[in-house]
């Protein structure tokens, strides 16, 4: 009797993180696969299009990228399509918005922002300073302490010390760190994933940047975009408090805007704010660390575009 009650206790703790998967016009998805980058399975959506999994193993706060087979996610978009953090299973479920490749739609302005967050959220630099057995990562990890302060945020420092993470960008890109993408590259690829010509996608983002507005955080992430980063920290500083955006999305954008000015020191206190919110975010955690090792004596110029 014992065992079994002690059973259906566990059964009874285990709690679901739950959500809908919809079109734009809110219409469901039926029969689709949603899938989650974590120790999960899939799960297949019902015919009201919702699904769920379980907590644990995915963890409330944590930073997560839900994906849907044969579906491009537009929404939700936390520095990438599909990223959030998930909620308490106890809060509003998920919505996951989708759209087919080639739907024209998938060229609109929120989307096309989306994609800009999700270019310059991942920060870049060469295998050589990624690498931790290098040397530029050896004098990263000794100026650490000198450029964090353990007072702000002691997790951070301990992370970024004593926990051996392995820069592959390729995490969170899918490509190698030494073989990062230009630019060109880059939208390409993200082009054939949308079901368009490289043309047809940097033509919409070209009109999407040339488009006047007076939201200082669509002003940033359009400068972003033109490489201007010095416009783009003046615009997403003022729009850190701003109702619309969350604020940790805007501190590592704005981090992206000072790390390629080389202010190194304002780049590692910007994500440092967004990990005393998130500390288990491998993104800005990944992030911090490339910008410590650029920060480090004798760290390659080349590391950063020329600030404006």
């Amino acid at each position: 009797m014992a065992v079994l009650s002690l059973g259906a206790h566990v059964l009874a703790e285990q709690r679901y993180v739950t959500g809908t998967v919809t079109t734009d016009q809110q219409k469901a998805v039926p029969r689709a696969i949603v899938d989650v980058d974590a120790e999960a399975p899939s799960d297949v959506t019902t015919d009201s299009g919702k699904f769920h999994f379980p907590v644990p193993p995915l963890k409330v706060g944590f930073a997560y990228t839900f994906s849907v087979l044969n579906w491009v996610v537009i929404d939700p978009c936390v520095l990438a399509r599909g990223r959030l953090y998930l909620p308490d299973p106890d809060a509003e479920p998920i919505t996951i918005r989708v759209l087919r490749s080639q739907d024209k739609r998938l060229l609109s302005s929120q989307t096309l922002g989306c994609l800009v967050k999700e270019r310059f959220a991942r920060f870049q630099a060469s295998s050589a300073v990624l690498h931790p057995g290098s040397a530029f990562w050896q004098r990263g990890k000794q100026n650490a302490a000198m450029l964090i302060p353990a007072s702000r945020c002691e997790a951070c420092l301990q992370l970024i010390l004593y926990q051996p993470m392995v820069l592959d960008l390729g995490v969170f890109s899918g490509q190698k760190a030494d073989d990062m993408t230009s630019d060109e590259e880059y939208w390409s690829q993200i082009a054939i994933k949308f079901g368009f010509t490289a043309q047809e996608l940097t033509s919409a983002l070209n009109k999407w940047a040339a488009t006047p507005t007076d939201d200082p955080y669509q002003q940033g992430l359009i400068s972003l975009y033109i490489g201007s980063y010095s416009l783009a920290a003046k615009y997403l500083r003022t729009s850190i408090d701003t109702a619309q955006n969350a604020r940790s999305e805007v501190l590592v954008l704005l981090a992206r805007a000072d790390f390629e000015q080389r202010l190194y020191e304002q780049a590692i206190s910007d994500l440092q704010q967004v990990l005393e919110a998130h500390p288990g975010d491998e993104l800005v955690l990944a992030n911090l660390q490339v910008v410590i090792a650029a920060a480090a004596p004798g760290s390659p110029r080349g590391l950063t575009a020329t600030p404006n």
